[in-house]
């Protein structure tokens, strides 16, 4: 098992760093895909590019990874380790497979390992890994919604004026239970925003009078 000063990076985490911002390595698509699993990500922004593959040995619950970084105008360098497999069974039959994190200070099961230029995988609690929805407002939260339904009816978001005919293959009850469920996110963004508002314009108003 790696040790955490061989995991932990050279570098400090960026304090933006959100989980989408990462590399992850899905355990689910290492046990569908098995030793075929590898995955690239490029970073253009900060120079670096990254590549991992995975061999799983569930005879005796572990995983090799191998994690591949080449940053600009570097050689690859490369960290190969193993880390442990756990499974909770399933109420229905079969099991459910984890990650260990390789961080022998932790070893929390988790389902995604992420990474980050010479942050190796670890797990989110490890990196402290926020996702981006954790940083938005309710009525924001409320508006992704809003806008998956758009997308999933084919047109952009707020593109809706009238309503969309139904998409080809849709049965009628998705159709009517979307358009149902896209009006209610839409009433509730809009009652946010306001409350959202009217909390700021009092905080404004008690800090002008301490003034």
């Amino acid at each position: 098992m790696i040790a955490m000063e061989e995991c932990m990076a050279i570098v400090p985490r960026p304090a933006l760093l959100r989980a989408e911002d990462c590399a992850h390595i899905e355990i689910a698509d290492a046990v569908r895909e098995g030793d075929d699993y590898s995955r690239g990500w490029r970073n253009d922004r900060d120079g670096w590019a990254a590549t991992v593959s995975v061999r799983l040995d569930k005879a005796i619950a572990v995983a090799q990874i191998e994690y591949v970084l080449t940053e600009q105008g570097g050689n690859p360098e490369g960290v190969r380790f193993k880390t442990g497999i756990d499974h909770t069974d399933q109420h229905f039959g079969g099991v459910r497979l984890w990650w260990l994190c390789p961080n022998i200070e932790c070893q929390r099961r988790c389902r995604t390992l992420y990474a980050w230029g010479r942050i190796l995988p670890l797990c989110r609690g490890c990196l402290r890994l926020r996702y981006r929805s954790q940083d938005m407002r309710p009525w924001q939260r409320i508006q992704r919604r809003a806008d998956a339904i758009t997308r999933q009816m084919g047109v952009g978001p707020y593109a809706l004026e009238d309503w969309p005919p139904k998409p080809a293959g849709m049965h009628w009850s998705t159709y009517e239970a979307l358009m149902d469920e896209w009006a209610e996110l839409r009433r509730r963004e809009r009652d946010t925003q306001y409350a959202d508002m009217a909390a700021l314009a009092a905080q404004l108003q008690r800090k002008a009078r301490s003034v």
